[in-house]
């Protein structure tokens, strides 16, 4: 049984948040490969949904955005853009 914070809902929230993060810097998958030595497909599934980051690449990412995990990880009040 997967636990219930590796749900698909919660994928698509996480996925969406870091593509807006690297949106926001004007950057593209292979600028926050290459910073943040993580492979570009997988940058990818996690941006789409497909994959889920371990811990290593959790805190890779939100070191190299600056990041609170809240500010990817959890929904913000009033954003319901994850359930559509």
């Amino acid at each position: 049984c997967m636990p219930k914070w590796r749900t698909n809902e919660k994928r698509t929230l996480w996925g969406k948040n870091l593509g807006i993060l690297r949106q926001k810097r004007g950057l593209r998958l292979v600028d926050v490969s290459k910073a943040t030595e993580i492979h570009i497909a997988n940058l990818s599934e996690y941006e789409t949904g497909r994959s889920v980051p371990g811990l290593e690449n959790i805190l890779r990412l939100l070191e190299f955005y600056e990041a609170k995990f809240e500010d990817v990880f959890v929904q913000q009040e009033g954003d319901n853009s994850a359930k559509s």
